[in-house]
Formats: structure tokens, C-alpha cells, sequence
């Protein structure tokens, strides 16, 4: 008879220890790249046996919800909304020029030289979001901040 496993809604075992995990290996090494941490956690899953793995998520979902801090995919920011071929929430922070100018650009120079790395492309993207004025930077500004009601006291 097989053992049942803990059920945990929508994330992996594995995701949920590398959130419990991720956060004191930053804090206790702040300069530590990302790929390099994300080793150290994938070492750590590999090494632990599989009831201190259970552990370590057990306590982490545990202060979670005493804490009330919810994971921020979790949280509802409203309706998905699309403002010309970009997507966000509607409760969510408005997408900047600089986004739209990217999308836009980096598929004409992608089309001007295909065999372009995408460094080098973001690089010759960055440069040309550098020339323009800054009234050439707000004519890219497709996502206006949202109306809120504010009532005078």
C-alpha cells in the first residue's frame, strides 16, 4: 500500500523549499548570484533526506500562515488586461515605455540581423532608448497610470 503524499495546492514540493530556503541563503550570502544560489538550494534537495525536505516546507507553509503573508502569486490583482500585446493585472504596476519600446524594437532588429545574440541585441536596443528625448520616450507610454476616486475631507 502506497503512502499518501502531502497535497499541496499548485506549487512542487521542490518549489516551496526553494522559497523556504532562498531567503536566509540570501540574506546569509547577499552577494551570491542567482544561478549560483539556485545551485546551492538544488545540491541541498539532492542531499537532504526526504523527511527534513518535508520539514523544511511543513515550517515554511506553517509561518506562512501564521504570518498571514501570502505568496504574491496568490494574490488576485484583478482581471488579466492586454495593452497592446503586453499582458498584466489590472492591479498590478502599469507597464513602462521602456517595455513597449522593447517589444517593438528588438523584433525590428531581430529582422535587421537574425544571427544577433540577444545580448548584443538588448544592448543595441538600450542605446537607441538612450537618443531619444525625453518627449520621444513618453510618446512610448501606451499603459496610463489607473483613475483612482480620490474624495476630498
Amino acid at each position: 500500500k502506497p503512502k499518501k503524499k502531502p497535497v499541496f495546492k499548485d506549487e512542487s514540493r521542490y518549489d516551496l523549499f526553494v522559497k523556504a530556503i532562498s531567503t536566509n541563503l540570501q540574506k546569509a550570502e547577499p552577494l551570491l548570484p542567482q544561478t549560483q544560489r539556485m545551485q546551492r538550494i538544488g545540491l541541498l534537495w539532492k542531499e537532504m533526506p526526504v523527511q527534513e525536505r518535508l520539514k523544511v516546507i511543513l515550517d515554511y507553509k506553517a509561518v506562512m500562515k501564521e504570518t498571514g503573508v501570502a505568496d504574491r502569486a496568490l494574490i488576485d490583482n484583478g482581471p488579466m488586461i492586454e495593452v497592446r500585446g503586453l499582458k498584466r493585472r489590472q492591479g498590478e504596476r502599469r507597464i513602462s515605455a521602456f517595455n513597449f519600446f522593447v517589444k517593438e524594437m528588438v523584433a525590428q532588429v531581430r529582422l535587421d540581423s537574425p544571427d544577433l545574440e540577444h545580448q548584443e541585441c538588448m544592448k543595441r536596443v538600450g542605446e537607441q532608448w538612450k537618443l531619444l528625448s525625453k518627449e520621444q520616450r513618453a510618446g512610448w507610454c501606451f499603459d496610463p497610470p489607473d483613475k483612482k476616486d480620490h474624495k476630498k475631507a
